[in-house]
């Protein structure tokens, strides 16, 4: 379920870095709408195809995973995001290697907050919203938006995972999304499967096309919803696939078998996985983190990648609490869960 309404989302805000054909199996982890009748500007690139996705190296060793947050407990103020993961690392007593965001389509790349990651070398992953219809994207209407976005990543040389409406397979009436949705296709608040894929493809040709190759793009279903493999856009345009999953009662990290299973080896089945939010109620934090680690050894050994949602959501808070922030920091201090980029 999207933990964060697009009310509550903040405003401001590798491919071939981090595009992984592991073959081995060793690896890890809205504006107002509009219509479909939109034209694309005359200065679009050429984006009828994808270039292909090579590897260059930049891949978590293996039996090794990266680590990451979100960071407002407690509903703390977006504002203090960056001092939050800060904190953290400091608490934890190590840098952490993710640092989650969520960017609408028009909002400028790097945020404050993006840069301070860039600085700490952390890798941003961005949570890109809609602003309006998939149709509308796919038809050119974002277009001057997302050159912006892919030069300024393009720039800063440094890779950044892109995850485009996540959880696109769920009902979106309730997400928060209203402003996405097409009443002529996206039926019951569901997103459209094909007109999906139209706009996530064209997002990554655009980008692709400026040049931006040190974006990792996340395919990420959610959970829930509608059954989420109509919507796969294709391996040429999937790094990483992603998952959103949540603990909310006793379950600990079983709650990712259902997900790993329909999702972690769609299309040629290489590539990693990114648990790109997950998060644990109070009463069970600390059986969470002590299990985690087993289990994404024997259990998930595609997960390459891990974010922790420490916050409040509308279905529970998983804010850490003392005791579940210092199960938290024996997790992070496991070895397997310290892949970091060179440097």
């Amino acid at each position: 379920m999207l933990e964060y309404t697009s009310q509550q989302q903040p405003q401001h805000a590798i491919a071939t870095w981090l595009r992984i054909g592991l073959l081995s199996g060793l690896v890890v982890l809205a504006g107002c709408g509009g219509g479909s009748s939109s034209s694309s500007s005359s200065s679009t690139p050429s984006v009828s195809a994808p270039a292909p996705t090579v590897s260059s190296g930049v891949i978590p060793p293996q039996a090794s995973v990266y680590l990451g947050a979100w960071a407002l407990p407690n509903d703390a103020a977006f504002t203090l995001s960056t001092q939050n993961l800060t904190t953290l690392e400091n608490v934890i007593g190590r840098p952490l290697a993710i640092s989650m965001h969520y960017d609408g389509l028009t909002d400028v790349f790097p945020s404050p907050q993006e840069a301070a990651d860039l600085q700490a070398g952390r890798i941003p992953l961005i949570s890109l919203n809609c602003n309006t219809t998939n149709a509308s994207i796919a038809a050119g209407s974002q277009d001057a938006a997302l050159i912006a976005k892919a030069d300024a990543i393009k720039a800063t040389g440094k890779p950044v995972f892109l995850r485009y409406l996540w959880e696109f397979n769920d009902n979106d009436t309730a997400n928060g999304r209203t402003g996405c949705i097409d009443p002529a296709t996206d039926v019951g608040g569901y997103f459209s499967a094909p007109e999906f894929i139209a706009a996530y493809q064209h997002i990554h040709n655009v980008m692709l096309a400026r040049g931006a190759t040190n974006i990792a793009w996340i395919w990420n279903p959610g959970g829930g919803g509608t059954n989420g493999l109509p919507y796969y856009p294709g391996d040429a345009y999937v790094d990483w696939v992603g998952m959103d999953v949540y603990d909310r009662g006793s379950f600990q990290t079983s709650v990712f078998a259902t997900p790993y299973a329909q999702y972690a080896h769609v299309g040629n089945g290489t590539h990693p996985v990114i648990i790109a939010e997950t998060g644990a109620v109070a009463s069970d934090q600390v059986a969470f983190f002590n299990s985690a680690v087993p289990a994404l050894q024997s259990q998930y050994p595609d997960i390459k990648a891990l974010v922790y949602f420490d916050a409040a959501g509308p279905q529970g808070n998983y804010s850490l609490t003392p005791a579940g922030l210092a199960a938290f920091k024996q997790f992070a201090s496991n070895p397997y869960m310290q892949a970091a980029l060179p440097q």
